[in-house]
């Protein structure tokens, strides 16, 4: 099923027999109104409102965005028949030069208190139907000096947190359809963006007409180009372009392959002329290096190489003290960062993921104590390597961490400075070992190593790979461990007995390659009583000597999936 406000949409595909939804009726619309604005299904309880009710759906023109708009507005008047007036009498709705439904919009623009308003106004650089995630968006805020403040000890991306969440309340944003985690802004509210911004903000993309525009470069502070249309008036326009020496913000990303900018000459040329950035995002494969000149930003708080073809990131990228993100993900050529990453004493967030060839661990990383994100780190057995105790005081990373050659960790005590359980930030966790299982490998020292790495209790996904201990750590029958939701036990070799809590939250179990494993048992080990009450899914694959069963009644299962050897139950 396809949903478009346009009828040429449905004519390109194919659609035999479109159907109109039409306006909302009046009453429907009533009732829209009724439920933003005072949290009822209709004005009953409030008959003295429903005139004033009725002239704002006749401007929001029965528009279900422009009605929940209002309605967030008319909710911070309660039920105020004389504040309901002002609002209706306000000298918005009489501009002659746009629809009432833009004014419906503007109005709750106006309404929004001043730091809102910058940052939904920021949003313009984004073209129709962009689809972003809401930590992205913020990291951006925070580059562009929008989230400092003074008067709590709130981080700047909780606060930013916050705000996002006001403006979605609001209906400034939407979730983008398939993707909770990913949302979108109305194409009315694009439109609004772009009404409120100014000379300061131009972006180029492909629902924009830029020919025969003279625009006042000088003016610009922030800048985006995506799409082939964007991409072709760089081409012509590299030059005019140059005057553009105060931008803030430079936005690139251009996904058409049949449209190529000419990238040389904009690292090489155009990027130097930008001395005052603090963001820098340039997302296309056709990137292949990191220009020098980038050393020179002082100002730059965020940078953006992702899914460009790098190969490294040069040195000088280590002199951006001021830096806040440094973002590399899906660049599948990347083998290198920077050696001084100490220096980089105002980074909050390094994504690397999916980066399978960037295998080392910049030294000095353990003393960015501001660090939030961290995608991955790789453990060394040189002493002028990465450490596994050099994870001891980054105590504020948070979401997702991989730890990667922990085979190499002889000394306990080291596993333990490395306090992961104070890590309370951290939802994802993938602890590695070596798929190699030979004679430097000791079970002893991995069961002791392990037992000393306790995991924060409030995790929520686990992965163990090619653990070459023969037991699990007790803390994983410890009941306040209880916040897993996806545990995945692969390669663990020398492990018989398998003895867990019974997870109240655990929905997805799977233990693969574990060939001496024999035992699976809760840890009251009473066959009678409910266990894993939210597990809807066990895989078990090769683990040729499993026997023993012991976990309980699991009500909840739908999907069990057995595999031994190459027979599938």
């Amino acid at each position: 099923m396809v949903t478009t406000r346009k009828t040429t949409v449905a004519r390109v595909m194919n659609c035999t027999q479109p159907y109109d939804l039409g306006l909302l009726s009046d009453e429907d619309a009533l009732s829209l109104l009724a439920i933003s604005s005072i949290d009822e299904h209709n004005f009953d309880k409030h008959p003295s409102l429903i005139s004033a009710a009725q002239s704002f759906i006749e401007k929001c023109d029965r528009l279900p965005l422009a009605l929940i708009a209002i309605g967030r507005v008319l909710k911070s008047r309660k039920t105020d028949v004389d504040e309901w007036a002002k609002l209706l009498d306000s000298v918005i709705w009489s501009s002659p030069y746009e629809k009432d439904i833009l004014l419906a919009l503007k109005l709750s623009y106006y309404d929004l208190p001043l730091h809102l308003k910058q940052l939904f106004a920021h949003c313009c650089l984004f073209p129709k139907d962009y689809v972003f995630n809401k930590n992205g968006l913020v990291l951006l805020w925070m580059a562009e000096g929008f989230l400092n403040q003074t008067t709590t000890n709130m981080s700047m991306e909780r606060l930013g947190g916050e705000y996002f969440q006001e403006l979605y309340s609001r209906s400034f944003f939407q979730h983008s359809t398939g993707n909770e985690f990913e949302y979108t802004m109305h194409d009315l509210m694009n439109d609004l963006a772009i009404s409120v911004v100014g000379d300061f903000f131009f972006t180029l993309n492909d629902k924009m007409d830029v020919n025969g525009r003279n625009e006042a470069f000088e003016k610009f502070r922030h800048f985006s180009v995506l799409g082939q249309r964007g991409a072709r008036y760089i081409n012509r326009n590299l030059e005019e372009l140059y005057r553009c020496g105060y931008l803030r913000t430079f936005l690139a990303a251009v996904t058409n392959k049949s449209v190529v900018i000419v990238w040389d000459k904009v690292l090489e040329k155009l990027l130097p002329q930008l001395q005052f950035l603090r963001v820098l995002s340039l997302t296309r494969r056709s990137i292949m290096y990191v220009p020098i000149s980038i050393g020179r930003f002082k100002h730059l708080r965020y940078l953006n190489f992702s899914k460009t073809d790098i190969e490294h990131v040069p040195e000088v990228v280590s002199d951006l003290y001021n830096l806040q993100s440094l973002l590399v993900s899906e660049c599948y050529k990347l083998v290198r960062l920077p050696l001084s990453f100490a220096k980089l004493i105002n980074l909050r967030h390094l994504d690397m993921s999916n980066t399978p060839k960037l295998m080392k661990t910049p030294l000095g990383i353990g003393r960015l104590t501001s660090l939030q994100t961290l995608s991955k780190v790789f453990i060394e057995e040189d002493d002028n390597g990465f450490n596994v105790s050099d994870l001891k005081s980054l105590l504020n990373l948070e979401s997702q961490l991989s730890i990667s050659g922990l085979d190499k960790v002889t000394d306990p005590q080291q596993a333990f400075d490395a306090n992961l359980q104070g890590k309370k930030g951290l939802t994802n966790l993938d602890m590695n070992w070596s798929s190699v299982f030979d004679d430097s490998r000791d079970p002893k020292i991995e069961d002791g190593v392990f037992e000393r790495l306790r995991v924060p209790n409030k995790l929520n996904k686990l992965n163990i790979l090619n653990y070459g201990g023969t037991k699990f750590p007790s803390w994983f029958a410890d009941p306040l461990f209880d916040r897993l939701k996806k545990l995945c036990l692969k390669g663990c070799m020398n492990c018989t007995d398998f003895q867990t809590n019974s997870f109240p939250i655990l929905e997805y179990l799977e233990t693969t390659d574990m060939l001496v494993l024999e035992k699976w048992s809760n840890h009251d080990g009473d066959k009678t009583t409910v266990s894993f009450p939210r597990l809807r899914e066990i895989r078990i694959k090769d683990c040729p000597k499993l026997g023993e069963v012991s976990t309980g009644l699991i009500k909840s299962l739908e999907v069990l999936v057995l595999k031994i050897g190459i027979v599938w139950y």
